[in-house]
Formats: C-alpha cells, structure tokens, sequence
C-alpha cells in the first residue's frame, strides 16, 4: 500500500470509526432516553395515584365519621380557618347535615400539597341534592362559583358511569379507578388552569356526595422540568398527538412526553467520539506503519518474503511465479561500489511496480533477486509480461549508460502450490543464467 492510498485508507477509517463511535453514544443515549422516560411516566403516574388514594381516604373518612347540625358543626371547627362551610341556595340550615370531616379534610390537603408539589389549587366536597360546599383552601369567589357549578360536578359524575348509582359499594371497588379526571380547562373568575379530579362518595349504594380535588394544570411541566433538572435530560410537553402518548391513570387524557433530539448526544460525547476516533486510527497508523516496516524491504520500498509468506493462502487457483536475478550484480558492486548497486535495485524495484498491477504481489527475496506473483495463469499474458519487464529494464540501463539485465524464471501454475511453482520457476531462472542470461525462461505446473 502506497503513501497515498494509505492516507486515503486512514480517512476512511477515520470517517467510520468516528460513525461507529458517535452511533454507540446515540444507540446509548436512546437507551437511557427509554430508561428516563420510563422513571418520568412513573412519577407522573405516582403523583396521581398517590391523590387517588388520599382520595378514597375522603370516602372513608366521609362513611365514619358523625354527621352533625350545621351550626353545631361551625362551632366544632371553627380552628380551621382556610376550610369553608358553604350552604348552597336553597339549603335549609335548620334541618342541613353534615359530616364532621374538617380535621380529616385538612390532613388530606396536607398530604395532596406535599404529593402535587403544591399544585393543590382546592379541595372539596359537594353533598348530593343543592345541600352544601365544604371547601379548602377558601377563597372569596368560591361561594359564587359553587352556588353556580356544584350541580354540575354532580351531574358530570352521574354522566361519566350511569350504573354507579345502582350498584352496592364497598372499601374494596375503590382499589380499582373509581375517580374521573377532566382534561385541562380554565376554572371561571380565578381564571386558573385546573385539572379536576372527581370521586363519588357512596352510602349504601347510594351516591351522597363527590370528591373534588382541582389541581393546577402546570403540574405536568413541573414534574418534567424538576425531573429535568435532578437527571440532567431534556424532556419537555409536546401538545402534538403521537402514538407513544400514554393516559394518566384512571382518565382518558392522554400525555405525550417527548425529548430534544439535538439533545441525545450532548457536545461531550460529540467530542469524545471525535477523540476516541482520532486516538484509534492514530493507533491504526502505528500498526500498518510497524507492519509496513516488518512487511517492507527499507531499501527499495517492495514487499519481503515475510510479507509473501502471510498472503500464500489468498493465491487463486490459478497464479503464476516470476523470480527474477540482477545480471552479473556482484561485478557492478565491485566496479561501481555499492551505492551505485542500491540505486539499480531501486531502479529495478520501481520498474516492477510500474508493470504489475494492484492485485499482483513484488517482492524483494533477498539480494538481487526479486519475486512476482501475478494473479493470471494465462500463458500468453505471463510471457508478454515477463518480457516486458526483461526488455524495460535493459532499456533504462541503456539510458543510463550502465549496462544491467536480468533473467527471469517463470512457474504458471493451475494448482495451490507455491513450494512448487516457486521451485520450478528458480529452476527456470537459473536455465536462463546457462543459457546466456538477460532472457526468460517458462515452465508450467498443471
């Protein structure tokens, strides 16, 4: 392999190892991408079973605890100062009921404030039939809403399962999803984004009241930028409708999670593939360089016999062997010194590769002789060649006014034996040598 097809050869391995470098980052990026993904569903998925389940604690606490006169239960629990009791139009104080579940309620919202991040916007129960609104935290327009609204969360509860009021309930239906959750909407005169959950609350098979949590609807960017942030990943909202969207438990609203694809590979593992790529073919370039020089003869820059001897198995069936002896060399050492015989070995060396092709191997065997393999076993071709080589070189020493000439003893061989053909082709040299050399001589080995 020659400088220049060696530079291009480094490119290109340096091209794919960069390719298989950055593609290694990208499939271990997808794949921690997958695994993040996973852990963010999961705590989105938490955060709202987590609520669930503090409201089916509501609807123990609704079916256990006493159910007291209004004014008697305003007197009890006047502590609770962000919890409102509203009646609703209508409601007759003097004969209204309701449950003792103030200190139940404030724990409750305790524990869904410290679930949805304080994205706890209310928390609410609305009595079946225009009774009352207990409410925490209260602000001033929730008396307005609730007078206008509280029959329609009711009528929304009925509409989202008819049979809820015709069945008989117990503690172990609401293991299962026994809460409705809203798509996102803009809550009147707070102007608020919400998210409502809403529970039936049932005595003896009979709905009494529902459940109302209404959490902020920025919750969800909350949780991805705060999971964002703790992973160091790049997830974000996309409002766009795609087949890896997933449902929030126990709803039909649907979520879709998606990443930055700019962000899969961070600048660092850019720059680590860069490196890790340049450091591999740096190291690439030292082995070819220290097999170029186990594979190479330092004087005329051909193959050696170490290099024949490791590529004898990739020889076709079909090859030939040239063997090739400088003319009376040790007399131009003797005449013209041993400068003078290097630069004619390299004048040979370079002849022979000017005459082969790229598949053909050109060696330097030892000495003044050199060895062809030429990947052909056509007999016609093997001879041209061979004489063209013979008469080039006579012709450029004609040039040079030294007189050099080679003998040449060719082996075409139609079998996997180069011991063989190699021995036949020496024996057919050393004929040209008796026979007034500068001459070729064939044999065949079928």
């Amino acid at each position: 392999m020659n400088d220049k097809k060696r530079l291009l050869w480094l490119s290109y391995s340096f091209v794919l190892i960069s390719l298989l470098v950055t593609l290694f980052f990208f499939l271990h990026a997808q794949s921690r991408y997958l695994q993040y993904k996973t852990l963010l569903l999961n705590e989105i998925n938490a955060v709202f079973l987590d609520s669930y389940a503090q409201l089916r604690n509501l609807y123990v606490a609704y079916n256990n605890v006493p159910f007291l006169p209004a004014n008697e239960l305003l007197m009890r629990n006047k502590q609770f100062a962000y919890i409102k009791f509203i009646p609703l139009p209508n409601a007759d104080l003097q004969t209204l009921r309701a449950p003792d579940i103030f200190a139940n309620l404030q724990q409750i919202k305790q524990n869904l404030d410290f679930i949805t991040h304080n994205h706890l916007a209310t928390l609410g129960l609305i009595q079946q039939g225009r009774g009352y609104v207990i409410v925490t935290p209260y602000r001033p327009y929730h008396d307005m809403l609730f007078s206008r609204q509280a029959d329609q969360a009711l009528q929304q509860v009925t509409r989202i399962d008819p049979l809820w009021q015709q069945r008989s309930y117990d503690a172990d239906d609401f293991r299962g999803c026994r809460v409705y959750i809203t798509a996102p909407y803009r809550e009147n005169y707070s102007g608020l984004q919400l998210v409502s959950m809403l529970m039936p609350l049932y005595t003896e098979g009979k709905l009494q009241a529902v459940a109302i949590a209404d959490i902020r609807a920025m919750i969800f960017r909350h949780i991805v930028a705060s999971f964002n942030q703790q992973h160091d990943t790049q997830f974000f909202l996309n409002d766009a409708h795609t087949p890896d969207s997933f449902l929030i438990p126990c709803s039909q609203q649907r979520i879709n999670i998606a990443y930055s694809k700019l962000s899969l590979l961070s600048a660092s593992e850019l720059l680590i593939a860069v490196l890790a790529a340049s450091a591999l073919v740096l190291l690439l370039a030292w082995v070819l360089r220290v097999k170029n020089k186990i594979y190479r003869d330092e004087l005329t820059g051909l193959h050696n016999r170490y290099y024949v001897n490791d590529h004898l198995r990739r020889l076709p069936s079909g090859f030939s062997v040239l063997v090739l002896d400088v003319d009376n060399f040790k007399q131009i050492n003797d005449r013209h010194g041993h400068a003078i015989g290097d630069q004619v070995l390299q004048t040979i060396a370079q002849v022979l590769q000017n005459l082969t092709r790229d598949d053909d191997i050109v060696a330097r065997w030892g000495g003044e002789e050199f060895l062809l393999l030429l990947m052909t076993d056509r007999e016609d071709t093997v001879r041209h060649r061979a004489e063209l080589i013979r008469r080039t070189i006579a012709d450029e020493s004609a040039l040079t006014g030294l007189p050099v000439t080679v003998s040449i003893g060719v082996c075409i061989a139609r079998a996997q034996a180069f011991e063989t053909a190699f021995k036949l082709a020496d024996d057919c040299l050393y004929e040209s040598k008796r026979n007034g050399k500068n001459q070729v001589t064939v044999s065949h080995l079928f």
